[in-house]
C-alpha cells in the first residue's frame, strides 16, 4: 500500500498486519478516550503520526524503516515492541502529551532516538537506543519522568536532560560525546539538577558534561540552584546493576579501562567504593559502586550489520557485514521468515526474485539476545520493447547518418548531388540543411550544431576539402547552408 492510512475522530478502531511504503498511518482527534490501537504494521519510507488528542492509543509490535513516531497532544499512549530505523529525523517523538509508557523498543539512525518537549510523567523503560545522535532527550518545562533499564550506547550524546527525572538501572555505553549532558539554565524553572540518578552503568569517555557556568554560582534567581543531580541514593540492600549487594550510586567506567569505579578499592565488598567520587564541581556520587569480579559480569551482545547495496535488480547479490559486538553466536535471517539462513560472520546472499525483504540479524551471548532489522529491495529489470522505424522512403539514396537526442542528419542524393538533410523524430519532419552542387560527406550532428566534410569543386568528386558547420538555432527551412 502506498496511499497510507488516515483516520479522523476515530474511536475503539484497530490498524493491523498492513505494508505501506513511501507513506505511514496518520491519526488526529478526537481530543478524548479513542480506543485506538496500531500493531504488527510495516512501514517504509513513512510515519506513524498521533496528534490532536487521540487518548490513549496503543502503538505495539510495528516496523519502521527509514520513519518514526510521533505523538503531539495524545496523553497516556502506550508504545512497546516497536522496531524503529530512522533516516536521521526523529526516532520517538512526543509533545504536549503526558503520562505516556514507551516499553521495549529497539530504535536507531534517528536525530533523537526518543524526545519529549512539553510532557511529563511519562515512563521511558527496557529500550535499546543505539546509534543515534541524541539517545534520549527530556526538554525544558517536560519533569518527572521514569528512565529506567534501557541499553543507551553507541549515540552521539546518551541522555540530555534540560528538566528533571528519575534516571535509573541504565546502561549507558560507549557514546561519543558523553553519557549524559545537563543543560541548568536559569531562565528555566525546571532543571536537570533536580535529578535522582543511581545505580546506572556509565561506561564513556565523558560520562557527564554539566553546561552550568561559574557566573551561574551567584545567580540572583531564588527559585535556581546551579548545584547538581542527587547522584546516589542511602545504600540499601539490593543487587546492584553490578551485581554487587547494595544499592547506592552509580558504577562509573571508561572504555579505556581508567574510570573511577573501575580503580577504587572496596576492602569490605559491599560493592560500593571507599572512596567518594567527585565528578566536578556540582556533581559528587556519595556511593559510587565499584568493579565486580569480571565472572560475575553480565555483558549483553549488540547487533549491527552494514550491507554493500541496499536495492538493485534480480538476481541481486547483497554482502553483509557484521559488526555486532559481544556476541558469541549468530543468526541471518535473509527474509525475516523465522528460518535461519546462514550463521556465518559476512555471508553473500542472493534475491533471486523481486520483493522488498527485512534482513533480520539476531546475535546472541549467555547474557541475552538482540536483533537488527534493515530492508533490501530487489526489483526487476526494465522492459525494453525495440520498434524498427523506416525514416526515409523516397527513391534516392541515404547515406552515413548520425542522431544526437531526437535528430538524424544524413546524406541524400535526390537532386543530384549529396545534400544534407535532418530529420527530427519528436515531429516526423523532414528538413534540407544544404543545397550546394559540391560534393559532402560525413555528416554529423552534436547539440545545435552540424558538421560535415565538403569539396570546394562541383564535379561530386574528391578534391579539395574543408569542414563546414550549420548552427540550427539559425535554421529556416530550405535556407543554404552557412
Amino acid at each position: 500500500m502506498e496511499s497510507g492510512i488516515y483516520a479522523d475522530n476515530c474511536y475503539n478502531s484497530t490498524i493491523e498486519k498492513n505494508v505501506i511504503l513511501n507513506s505511514g498511518i496518520f491519526i488526529s482527534g478526537p481530543g478524548a478516550n479513542s480506543n485506538f490501537t496500531i500493531s504488527d504494521n510495516l512501514i517504509i519510507n513513512g510515519d506513524i503520526s498521533v496528534h490532536d488528542g487521540s487518548y490513549n492509543c496503543v502503538l505495539l509490535n510495528n516496523t519502521l524503516l527509514n520513519g518514526g513516531i510521533g505523538v503531539a497532544q495524545g496523553p497516556g499512549c502506550k508504545i512497546l515492541d516497536n522496531y524503529i530505523s530512522s533516516d536521521g529525523r526523529g526516532g520517538i517523538a512526543f509533545s504536549e502529551s503526558s503520562s505516556n509508557i514507551i516499553d521495549n523498543n529497539f530504535i536507531t539512525n534517528a536525530s533523537y532516538g526518543i524526545s519529549m518537549p512539553f510532557f511529563s510523567d511519562s515512563d521511558i523503560t527496557n529500550n535499546t537506543i543505539i546509534s543515534n545522535t541524541v539517545g534520549i532527550f527530556i526538554a525544558h518545562y517536560s519533569s518527572g519522568s521514569l528512565i529506567k533499564n534501557n541499553t543507551i550506547s553507541n549515540n552521539g550524546i546518551g541522555i540530555s536532560l534540560d528538566d528533571f527525572a528519575l534516571v535509573t538501572d541504565n546502561r549507558i555505553e560507549l557514546n561519543k560525546e558523553c553519557g549524559i549532558y545537563f543543560d541548568h539554565s536559569e531562565e528555566h524553572e525546571g532543571s536537570s539538577s533536580d535529578s535522582r540518578i543511581h545505580n546506572n552503568l556509565f561506561n564513556n569517555t565523558v560520562n557527564l558534561f554539566n553546561s552550568s557556568r561559574t557566573e551561574n554560582l551567584e545567580s540572583e534567581n531564588p527559585r535556581y540552584t546551579p548545584g547538581s543531580a542527587v547522584w546516589n541514593i542511602t545504600k540499601t540492600p539490593g543487587t546492584s546493576i553490578t551485581g554487587g549487594p547494595y544499592l547506592g550510586g552509580n558504577f562509573w567506567a571508561k572504555p579505556d579501562g581508567t574510570g573511577f569505579s573501575q580503580r577504587c578499592n572496596d576492602w569490605d565488598g559491599d560493592g560500593i567504593g571507599d572512596s567518594i567520587y567527585t565528578i566536578n564541581t556540582y556533581d559528587v556520587d556519595y556511593l559510587p559502586l565499584v568493579s565486580m569480579s569480571k565472572t560475575r559480569q553480565q555483558v549483553f551482545p549488540v547487533a549491527n550489520f552494514s550491507t554493500n547495496v541496499s536495492n538493485g535488480y534480480v538476481p541481486l547479490s547483497v554482502l553483509f557485514t557484521d559488526f555486532s559486538q559481544n556476541e558469541t553466536s549468530r543468526v541471518w535471517d535473509f527474509d525475516n521468515d523465522g528460518v535461519t539462513d546462514s550463521i556465518d560472520k559476512n555471508p553473500v546472499h542472493v534475491y533471486p526474485v523481486p520483493g522488498i525483504y527485512t534482513v533480520n540479524l539476531t546475535v546472541s551471548n549467555e547474557n541475552g539476545t538482540s536483533s537488527r532489522l534493515y530492508p533490501v529491495t530487489a526489483s526487476n529489470r526494465p522492459q525494453y520493447t525495440l520498434t524498427e522505424y523506416q525514416i526515409t522512403t523516397n527513391n534516392s539514396n541515404q547515406t552515413m547518418p548520425s542522431i544526437y537526442g531526437d535528430k538524424i542528419v544524413f546524406l541524400d542524393d535526390r537532386s543530384g548531388w549529396n545534400n544534407i538533410y535532418m530529420y527530427d523524430l519528436s515531429t516526423s519532419k523532414e528538413a534540407q540543411i544544404t543545397t550546394s552542387e559540391s560534393k559532402k560527406e560525413y555528416p554529423a550532428i552534436f547539440e545545435d550544431r552540424i558538421v560535415w566534410q565538403e569539396y570546394s569543386n562541383n564535379t561530386n568528386t574528391r578534391d579539395k576539402s574543408d569542414i563546414h558547420m550549420y548552427k540550427s538555432f539559425y535554421f529556416k527551412r530550405n535556407s543554404g547552408h552557412q
